[in-house]
């Protein structure tokens, strides 16, 4: 099994994914509280409660499954791809499961241990990936623009091109 997520709050409805390791789902569900709105910090913070407690944030939960007789192929999965364009170790995610026009996949990106690692964004197929490529575009401008009176993230400076179009 390359990654395992506790789905929340259900197979039918899904709103989020989250790592079913408890310390990374704790740091997953409370990181970034001040960007949320009073309604999911409440969810969010009763999700890091239970992880805390070592209960489940989930009843269900997806597995990436890697065949045996191809153990490679859990290196190009996306976080592992993310985690090596980032030059650090393994990383965790939550993954805000999407419906709209703008559905491409946004992580929230932890270390093993819960804490914060970032955000990517992933498209997966030529729309989305013109969404990814536009957002990242305006961070960028954003980013040199460099008021100081909001903090604008960063893309990375990508060192694959493939990558590079693919998440931010």
């Amino acid at each position: 099994m390359a990654e395992r997520y506790a789905v929340v709050p259900s197979v039918r409805q899904p709103r989020m994914l989250l790592p079913a390791e408890a310390v990374a789902a704790r740091g997953s569900a409370l990181n970034y509280r001040s960007l949320r709105g009073p309604r999911e910090r409440a969810v969010r913070a009763v999700l890091g409660a239970a992880a805390r407690a070592g209960l489940p944030t989930a009843a269900a939960q997806l597995q990436v499954l890697v065949p045996d007789d191809r153990p490679h192929a859990a290196a190009s999965l996306p976080l592992a791809a993310i985690a090596r364009e980032l030059g650090g170790g393994p990383l965790r995610a939550s993954i805000g499961v999407r419906t709209g026009a703008n559905r491409k996949a946004t992580l929230q990106l932890v270390h093993a241990d819960g804490t914060p690692a970032g955000y990517a964004k992933i498209g997966w197929n030529r729309t989305s990936d013109d969404y990814v490529r536009t957002e990242s575009a305006a961070l960028a401008e954003l980013a040199a623009a460099g008021t100081g009176s909001v903090r604008t993230p960063r893309p990375p400076s990508w060192r694959s091109s493939t990558a590079a179009t693919r998440c931010w």
